[in-house]
């Protein structure tokens, strides 16, 4: 009898999340179901702006819980979804400012990837791009950028064909991916968390640090690297590198990519 009752429940509950998805799709999706202290319907904010002749040189984005991307439009834009959220934008002395944080702990049944999209116009090059994300992500996508400073806790940064001088990210425990990108200069370092370098171009001594994350370099070109790790692994694909090997230098030491960890695990591809 017990069983049975459960199951009523559980089918009278599943009816109605049934009706409730049903709501929001007939609505025009501006309504959604959520779970956060028991289910509810909640409405989705759509905000859309543009900065229409504004000489805006630097981008600067806070994001926490969202899924923030940065890429080449015809038109400075801002376009977020959200529920509950703070979002907000400021334009001040040609510096375009994005917070981005969402509501902690609502699951919804349908998703709006991405939260925030940020359009940049073509034939723009910004003088810098200022990116914070705490858990959530951002991937920034075909940009040309001077300056690129990157603080990343728990989420992911990925810069993905982008050309610029320099790069500097720091990382606590999260993921920053470099790929299809050229520079002069890179300075990375993380704690715990991951550092991949696909396919990048460095001109300029470079470097990467980290205590007991990984770091993955594959494809890369630089002058010269210098590859050491104190009591971490170090492995090659395509490097003439014998087993057990704890360092490894070629090409020009003045010019070179240094990768330094402590605990962690550098692996080396062609």
């Amino acid at each position: 009898m017990k069983l049975k009752h459960a199951l009523i429940i559980g089918g009278v509950g599943m009816a109605i999340g049934g009706v409730m998805m049903a709501g929001s799709y007939m609505s025009g999706a501006n309504l959604n179901v959520a779970w956060h202290d028991g289910p509810k319907v909640v409405k989705i904010k759509h905000i859309n702006k543009t900065f229409a002749g504004q000489d805006i040189k630097q981008l600067r984005v806070t994001n926490d819980n969202n899924y923030v991307e940065i890429k080449r439009g015809t038109e400075w834009r801002v376009k977020m979804t959200t529920i509950n959220a703070n979002m907000s934008t400021q334009l001040r002395d040609g510096v375009l400012t994005v917070h981005a944080t969402d509501q902690d702990n609502v699951m919804t049944t349908m998703s709006y990837d991405p939260a925030v999209t940020i359009t940049v116009p073509d034939g723009v090059k910004l003088d810098k791009l200022d990116l914070t994300s705490e858990n959530g992500g951002i991937a920034v996508k075909g940009l040309a950028v001077t300056q690129s400073l990157l603080r990343n806790d728990n989420g992911g940064i990925r810069l993905e064909n982008v050309t610029g001088d320099t790069v500097k990210s720091e990382a606590e425990n999260g993921a920053t991916r470099l790929q299809n990108v050229t520079l002069k200069s890179a300075h990375i370092t993380t704690d715990n968390g991951q550092v991949k370098l696909n396919n990048t171009i460095l001109t300029e001594t470079s470097d990467v640090t980290a205590e007991n994350g990984q770091v993955v370099l594959q494809g890369v070109t630089a002058p010269g690297m210098s590859i050491k790790t104190d009591s971490g692994y170090l492995t090659a694909q395509g490097f003439e590198l014998p087993a057990g090997a704890k360092d490894y230098q070629t090409g020009d030491q003045n010019k070179a990519l240094h990768v330094q960890t402590t605990n962690g695990m550098i692996q080396l591809k062609k």
